[in-house]
């Protein structure tokens, strides 16, 4: 689904992706591949990251760097937030969409 909402209706063709490493990353990710190619998007960039990433300054260098028009990310929780949070303070927002596929909240 966060494949073919970055490409059908925000119109990016071009996908920089970050998987967590594990299944649940790993499914979103064979998703957004599959989506990317059914609907004619270019996977430009990849990369995975363990639970608990604290410093994502090298991943966003990378996703720079790959000119993507859209960085989707499936990290959740307080990676997430840690993410997202570096990723506007890099300035990233001015170059590309940036799209979480998900962001769990409290129960």
């Amino acid at each position: 689904m966060a494949g073919q909402a970055a490409v059908k209706t925000l119109g990016k063709k071009k996908i920089f992706f970050l998987a967590r490493a594990d299944s649940f990353g790993w499914d979103i990710r064979d998703g957004v591949y599959t989506a990317a190619k059914e609907c004619g998007a270019e996977i430009v960039g990849y990369d995975e990251l363990s639970l608990g990433t604290a410093n994502y300054t090298t991943l966003l260098q990378k996703v720079k760097a790959a000119k993507a028009d859209v960085f989707i990310a499936s990290q959740f929780a307080a990676d997430a937030v840690a993410l997202l949070k570096q990723a506007n303070q890099r300035g990233l927002n001015k170059y590309m969409i940036i799209f979480n596929t998900h962001v769990k909240g409290p129960a």
